[in-house]
């Protein structure tokens, strides 16, 4: 009765402060990071301690070593619901590595505070800033290590929430389920069918877990910032239209994981500005396969960015063929036909000198713009090259150079889909060139919707858009209300 009692006046105290803050900051309530605190708190709370019966006969060391485990454990499938829907699994790595991790992370943040005070002291400050740098060092190094087993083998990476049913629940989350305790306490029968439930339930998961997967097809439009990247996934064929700015190859990856991914077959660099190509880079230095590389005619002045290509390509595992494209290319690769559109002609800004071209897949007309410029719409516009589109890849994430009133008028996109950075310096998009976009349809963008997936099915299209909380203080309810579309 005393630990229920005490169970209950941790849950006022949670559910409390969730009010609170809810008052203060509305959004808060839609904030996954926010979110994800509160379900790993009601987690602890509900595991609690084990009970005496649970760990009798053991040491003190198997009992601690025992309940820190549990703990996080029972953190882990709290968390599930989001880290599932961010693209991760159930990670029982991360259940060991927070054994050892954990508490070396409280002896450093304990040790930085400490670091802080001591700054108008030189010396001591540099020599407990060395044995923090060291200590840091180790623990990277760990973490290194931990990533390396989440993403070895089978069961690490594949199939994580198969073996969901045989976690030990009644340890877990004991005060929360009192069907467990009648399990323990039943005779071998009870036992028995119990086990036989757990293994069909684990490969129910497993199947569903495929089917969820199979319908994760299409056209991802990824959140990398202030930089372009997305990716046509049929199940077979993965193509990759440029990476994304430095820091994307982690994302890069978690996609590829994911979505099952074992290689990228091609890869469409629209240009060679780093925000369209260092993910390409940290991609292939961290032993991802890409088989092809496709690039526009290099320009005059290029060569730096042409040598750096080159040389990430030589770097990787199995080092990519890379060739040029030219207008008037035409490939199919996978069910995605691609139309060659530009470069018309020979340009002294490389922006203007970039691919330009034409998706078509289930019926969805896709124009892909890169970095191009006035000028090079302008020719596109002259050739007769453009014509009505369903979705248009706007170029320049909406900079004020791009997309002219004539281009976007002959081009009539349902939707413009928009790609940069959260309040990025550039001012990215401008307010003109979105007005302009929204009297042919909708625009959409990543820095508030998120990565995007553009599916088909039924003769019907679908663009799901992920919500995130860093976008929501003002209009939160307008774009959540825009969360999904079907035309």
């Amino acid at each position: 009765h005393h630990k229920r009692a005490l169970r209950t006046l941790q849950d006022n105290y949670l559910y409390l402060s969730v009010l609170v803050i809810a008052v203060i900051s509305p959004h808060l309530l839609v904030s996954t990071g926010f979110l994800m605190s509160c379900f790993a708190t009601q987690a602890v709370y509900l595991q609690g301690s084990t009970a005496d019966h649970e760990t009798r006969g053991q040491s003190v060391i198997a009992k601690k070593l025992g309940d820190k485990l549990t703990l996080y454990a029972a953190i882990q499938l709290a968390l599930l619901p989001f880290s599932w829907r961010a693209g991760r699994l159930y990670s029982f790595v991360a259940i060991l590595a927070n054994l050892f991790l954990l508490p070396l992370t409280f002896v450093l943040l304990l040790w930085a505070f400490v670091f802080l005070f001591l700054i108008p002291l030189p010396p001591a400050a540099a020599w407990l800033g060395l044995a923090l740098r060291t200590l840091y060092g180790g623990i990277r190094t760990l973490l290194a290590g931990a990533a390396f087993l989440a993403d070895f083998g089978f069961i690490a990476r594949r199939c994580h929430l198969a073996f969901l049913p045989f976690l030990p629940w009644r340890r877990l989350f004991q005060g929360a389920f009192p069907l467990s305790r009648q399990i323990a306490s039943g005779g071998r029968k009870t036992k028995r069918t119990f086990f036989w439930t757990k293994i069909l339930l684990s490969i129910s998961i497993l199947a569903a877990v495929r089917q969820y997967q199979a319908g994760q097809r299409g056209l991802y439009f990824l959140d990398v910032g202030q930089g372009d990247a997305s990716l046509f996934w049929d199940g077979r064929t993965a193509i990759l239209i440029d990476s994304g700015p430095v820091g994307s190859g982690r994302l890069l990856q978690d996609t590829l994981a994911y979505l099952e991914i074992e290689k990228i077959d091609f890869v469409f660099l629209t240009h060679l500005d780093q925000d369209h190509v260092a993910g390409l880079g940290e991609l292939l230095g961290s032993g991802s396969k890409v088989d092809h590389i496709f690039i526009s005619e290099p320009i005059m002045g290029n060569e730096e960015k042409m040598a750096k290509l080159n040389s990430m390509a030589a770097k990787a595992t199995d080092e990519p063929l890379i060739t040029t494209l030219f207008a008037g290319d035409v490939l199919t690769i996978g069910k995605v036909d691609f139309t060659i559109l530009g470069p018309l002609r020979k340009y002294l800004d490389s922006n203007d000198g970039g691919l330009v071209f034409l998706s078509e897949t289930d019926g969805q007309r896709v124009l892909w713009m890169g970095d191009a410029g006035f000028a090079a719409e302008a020719d596109l516009l002259r050739a007769d090259k453009l014509s009505d589109v369903d979705i248009l890849h706007v170029a320049h994430h909406g900079a004020r150079n791009s997309s002219s009133p004539a281009f976007v008028r002959t081009v009539q996109a349902e939707i413009a889909v928009i790609s940069c950075g959260f309040r990025n310096r550039y001012g990215h998009p401008v307010d003109e060139v979105v007005s302009l976009l929204s009297i042919e349809g909708l625009v959409v963008r990543t820095d508030l919707a998120g990565t995007m997936l553009l599916s088909a099915s039924r003769g019907k299209s679908r663009l799901e858009s992920t919500l995130v909380e860093r976008y929501l203080p003002g209009d939160y309810d307008r774009i959540i209300g825009m969360e999904d579309a079907e035309w």
